[in-house]
């Protein structure tokens, strides 16, 4: 009896230390000393803006495709569902999507993700507004592309936001095969960060003289947007923020601000 107590005990214990360990392992700052200080001293007018804009694909490309048995868009092994080892290294090379639920393997590419870049400068302060088809990106994430733009491309901040997606690779890591695989493919995140710094830097040598014009719709997309939950509450609002070539007259590129979840193909996609 006494040594099948310790035996559990010991058991309790090694569990416990493992815990910690994960723990510990995850919760390690990844980017020790950074800081971002922002204070720019404001200016009493703007008397001219130049805009840049740029898009690149951040789409992984999709080798190993699946047999879905029973059509619920979920690969899982005990339903009887198969990969198809179309690289023949002897594994499921699954791109995990994110959201709705975990086990949704994408077994090809309807339609391009992107990573697309705004750059505002008004003589004082230039900003990078970037937004990722994604259903979320890390801080830590963000940091690591931060980290990696030039100090003489000028740019005093990066905003980096994620249209949140439902079909889109899983960035979070969450919507892996349960109960402990990671959704993350190391080489598609990869990708991402290198795609964005890209199109940071494009967008950044595009920049041109540019006029701003605001304009905002805020009943004409109502029948577009909607809430699956009580109570109904949305705001259906398009807003936008158009830049134009000062010495051409052309269309630069327009922010675009709407409060709606991109979602048209749910979750047996």
């Amino acid at each position: 009896m006494k040594k099948w107590l310790i035996g559990i005990g010991g058991f309790i214990l090694l569990i416990v230390i493992v815990l910690a360990i994960f723990v510990k392992i995850n919760i390690k700052d990844r980017h020790p000393g950074y800081e971002l200080n922002i204070d720019k001293k404001a200016m009493n007018s703007v008397s001219s803006f130049k805009a840049g804009f740029a898009a690149l694909p951040i789409t992984p490309t999709i080798v190993d495709t699946w047999n879905d048995v029973n059509g619920n868009a979920k690969y899982r092994e005990k339903d009887g569902d198969t990969y198809n080892d179309n690289n023949n290294n002897g594994k499921f090379d699954a791109f995990w999507i994110a959201g709705f639920s975990s086990e949704r393997a994408a077994n090809g590419v309807h339609d391009d993700v992107w990573a697309r870049v705004a750059i505002v400068d008004d003589g004082n302060t230039k900003i990078a507004l970037v937004s990722l088809d994604a259903i979320g990106f890390m801080h830590d994430d963000v940091v690591d592309i931060r980290k990696q733009i030039p100090d003489e491309s000028g740019i005093d901040y990066v905003l980096i936001s994620s249209t949140h997606t439902h079909e889109s690779n899983d960035l979070l890591g969450i919507w892996g095969r349960p109960p402990f695989e990671s959704g993350v493919n190391p080489e598609a995140m990869s990708y991402v960060k290198s795609q964005t710094l890209k199109a940071i830097l494009e967008a950044n040598n595009n920049m041109r003289p540019a006029k701003l014009a605001y304009a905002q719709d805020l009943t004409g997309a109502e029948d577009l947007v909607k809430d699956t939950r009580e109570p109904q509450v949305k705001d259906s609002g398009i807003r936008l923020i158009q830049a134009i070539d000062t010495e051409n007259g052309s269309t630069l590129g327009v922010i675009v601000g709407w409060a709606n979840h991109p979602e048209t193909l749910w979750s047996k996609n």
